[in-house]
């Protein structure tokens, strides 16, 4: 009986090797797609924050990893200017697609530095900083020249199954992060009454400009509309975290849900890079990454020159 049992065991772990050498991410665009709206996001902390607001002198924050400062990129260039620069340069690198295999450290070089230096850092550059070492493995692995190349499937079963372990567990480390958001809330009295939101959207560091706040507060004015928002975040951040378990339909569906969720958190809080870690972390999680992203830059379709119909059989055609 137990030999029988761990003989199922081991055919069912067969099989799923088997499905996860099969699904082939390299294949497609969507990695690639996710590295960008990864990048992005701390690409625009850079050009759009002041490197001052970031990295605040006189302000000696304990490091992450004290080790690590010594190849810390603001602690190796210290020209404001220079440091900027350089992390912009390569955050563009990860856009353009080009040599995965080589900007993915980069990439996660950028993230740790930012992390482990700067000053006033929030929820989205950790989780960029997490996202962007869990991608380290799967982009080393990368066959490709340019992460944008689609269509061209790779016979490399063992790098498709540990590329595909990382990606498993990028999604069980979104759904963690959703469970725990959830329950951490529920141990604060103002979201078990259904006020916090009210509050927070009245605060004048948190809250949203003056003209959306005045709306807010309109509408919060109910009691009803106040708890509906308020154990609405949570149930939909319960539901975030039971995606890892839905099916793949089910995910596209919480995978919307999720970054119009994080969509208004930018035009009630402003947090416009935690948004794109987020979603950039969503579409690792919910995604099927083996299908391309139908990605469409003119918003009409190309038009095609018709070509002449072929003459009936046996007579011919004039022109």
């Amino acid at each position: 009986m137990p030999i029988r049992f761990f003989q199922q065991k081991i055919n069912a772990l067969n099989a799923y090797a088997d499905t996860l050498a099969n699904r082939n991410i390299y294949a497609s665009n969507a990695l690639g797609f996710a590295r960008t709206i990864l990048a992005t996001g701390t690409l625009l902390t850079f050009l759009f924050s002041p490197y001052d607001a970031v990295f605040v002198d006189g302000i000696n924050k304990v490091a992450f990893v004290d080790s690590f400062n010594a190849f810390n990129l603001f602690e190796l260039i210290k020209s404001p200017i220079a440091a900027r620069a350089v992390a912009a340069v390569i955050l563009i690198t990860v856009i353009s697609g080009y040599l995965p295999q080589i900007t993915g450290i980069l990439h996660w070089w950028v993230c740790f530095s930012m992390f482990n230096k700067g000053t006033l850092v929030d929820g989205g550059d950790q989780v960029s900083m997490i996202l962007s070492g869990f991608l380290l493995p799967v982009t080393l692995l990368d066959p490709r020249l340019n992460h944008w190349t689609e269509g061209k499937t790779y016979n490399r079963p063992y790098s498709n199954i540990l590329s595909n372990v990382v990606l498993g567990l990028i999604a069980v480390q979104m759904s963690v992060i959703y469970f725990h958001s959830a329950v951490e809330k529920m141990k604060v009295a103002e979201w078990v009454n259904g006020t916090a939101v009210y509050y927070f959207l009245n605060n004048n560091l948190f809250g949203p400009v003056p003209v959306i706040r005045n709306l807010i507060v309109t509408l919060m004015a109910s009691p009803l509309i106040a708890l509906l928002a308020d154990w609405g975040v949570l149930l939909l951040e319960i539901l975030l975290f039971a995606a890892l378990f839905m099916s793949r339909k089910n995910k596209r569906r919480m995978l919307i849900a999720g970054v119009a969720f994080h969509f208004t958190i930018i035009i009630m809080h402003g947090l416009v890079s935690f948004f794109f870690a987020m979603t950039a972390g969503l579409f690792l999680y919910l995604y099927p990454l083996d299908q391309s992203v139908a990605l469409r830059i003119l918003p009409f379709k190309k038009l095609r020159r018709k070509q002449p119909s072929a003459a009936p059989s046996g007579k011919l055609q004039t022109i």
